[in-house]
């Protein structure tokens, strides 16, 4: 009985603290976003970058726990299979860890290009092209999750989707090939 309890406790105080770093997470990405978009000054490259890699960790931040209402959905169906596809299983989340892994490839680009060549402008990102940039990061972000987005569908029966299904199978697949 004691035991139970503890347990619950804990569960209680970590789920508080997870949503004060969650909002603490939104907040302080939010700030970043406002902060170069109202500020001319701030517009730089290397700005507009963090600011897309803010953009992605809200994203991250505000789908991630939807994960857990995964043991909520009890039934087959259209409705089911968009509950798996859009909030709980992990393709926003994944859609967002490409854009900021890209992200962060682009802006390591960018600043070895300062830093190593710094009078060759032809190689740098301008501000009238990191727009573009931004976007084809994007879109490749999507390209890279569109099969978990196809071909999730929600089984009842087994609680699985296609995410956790392509999981354990290139686990095992992984595991033969050593």
């Amino acid at each position: 009985m004691v035991l139970s309890q503890s347990k619950e406790v804990i569960f209680i105080f970590l789920s508080v603290i997870l949503c004060l770093l969650i909002c603490l997470g939104i907040f302080g990405n939010s700030l970043v976003i406002v902060a170069v978009k109202k500020k001319r000054s701030l517009r730089s490259t290397t700005n507009i970058l963090l600011a897309n890699v803010a953009a992605s960790d809200i994203l991250t931040l505000v789908f991630l726990p939807l994960m857990s209402f995964q043991g909520l959905i009890n039934q087959d169906g259209l409705i089911a299979d968009l509950m798996c596809k859009i909030f709980v299983d992990f393709h926003i989340p994944a859609t967002g860890y490409a854009a900021l892994i890209l992200t962060l490839s682009l802006l390591a680009i960018e600043r070895y290009h300062a830093v190593v060549k710094p009078m060759k402008n032809g190689i740098r990102l301008q501000n009238e092209t990191v727009r573009y940039a931004v976007i084809a990061v994007w879109l490749i972000a999507v390209i890279l999750t569109l099969p978990t987005y196809i071909f999730c569908v929600f089984n009842a029966n087994k609680d699985t989707s296609f995410e956790s299904y392509t999981r354990s199978r290139l686990f095992q697949q992984a595991r033969i090939h050593q």
